[in-house]
């Protein structure tokens, strides 16, 4: 939605539970986007080597698709927006 990324945070709880965190605003928006069976190393390899993939754009757009695609909310992207828009975040500029 165009949020900078430095005000989106992932967090994984101790059960598993993954979270998407937006701190915008002055607010905070707290998404759970579902169970990941990974210890918290393994989540933050996995989330630094799809981060540098995604920099260095040694990932396909069919990979990038595909795991953006995949995500809570993107299959429930209208509930998700809703959500946001509900809880009073206004899109970025240059969504407008």
């Amino acid at each position: 939605m165009g949020f900078p990324a430095d005000e989106i945070y992932v967090q994984l709880r101790e059960d598993k539970m993954m979270f998407v965190i937006l701190q915008s605003q002055g607010k905070r928006f707290v998404h759970a986007t579902g169970v990941l069976d990974m210890t918290q190393e393994e989540f933050e390899a996995a989330w630094m080597a799809t981060a540098e993939a995604v920099n260095s754009r040694t990932i396909t757009d069919e990979e990038l698709h595909k795991i953006c695609s995949s995500s809570v909310p993107s299959r429930h992207a209208h509930a998700f927006i809703t959500a946001l828009l509900e809880k009073g975040f206004k899109p970025p500029v240059g969504m407008n």
